[in-house]
Formats: C-alpha cells, sequence, structure tokens
C-alpha cells in the first residue's frame, strides 16, 4: 500500500521553538483549518468544524522556519494526517490531529 499523503493550507496561530537535553531544536506549529459556510439566517460565512493541526519540524528546518515564521503567516504543509488521543487539562480525552 502507498502513503496517503495530504496537502492542506492555513495560518500559522502558535509557534514554539524548543532543544532536547542533548541540543536537536524542534519546533512546533499549531494550524487551524476552518469549513466555512453561510449562516441561512444571517447571510454571513462563519466558520464550522476547525481542526487544529500539530506540525512539527526538526533540526536545521526547525530552526530556520523559527527565524522565516510567524503567527499569521500563510503555509501550506503536506504529510500523512494522523489522530493521536490526549489527555487534557481537565482530565477529558481529545483527539489531537497531527501531520507526519
Amino acid at each position: 500500500m502507498g502513503r496517503n499523503d495530504v496537502t492542506l493550507e492555513g495560518y500559522v496561530r502558535k509557534i514554539e521553538l524548543r532543544f532536547t537535553p542533548n541540543g536537536a531544536a524542534v519546533l512546533n506549529i499549531r494550524v487551524p483549518i476552518d469549513r466555512r459556510q453561510k449562516n441561512k439566517d444571517t447571510g454571513e460565512w462563519e466558520s464550522v468544524n476547525t481542526t487544529w493541526w500539530g506540525l512539527s519540524t526538526w533540526n536545521e528546518d526547525a530552526e530556520f522556519q523559527a527565524e522565516h515564521l510567524q503567527e499569521g503567516d500563510l503555509i501550506q504543509f503536506t504529510g500523512m494526517p494522523e489522530m493521536e488521543l490526549r489527555e487534557g487539562k481537565d482530565g477529558q480525552t481529545f483527539a489531537n490531529a497531527v501531520m507526519k
């Protein structure tokens, strides 16, 4: 079976650069992808079913992107989508969408 990659486009909402104990750079980026639809009552367009995607890059790529990306930038990313189960601060389990 082949790999099922998808390409998504969205605006960067959160950027966090950190370093592992052995010095490797890791950049974590959060990007919301909305489905838009017209509200039948108001006629206005609104976002529904927002999915937040987590992206990570490592090493030189992470440092380069951390220098050049800022919140609000439009980016396009390609990878294999996965859903990871996480536990929130309130103890509730939620699904987290990530690109591998």
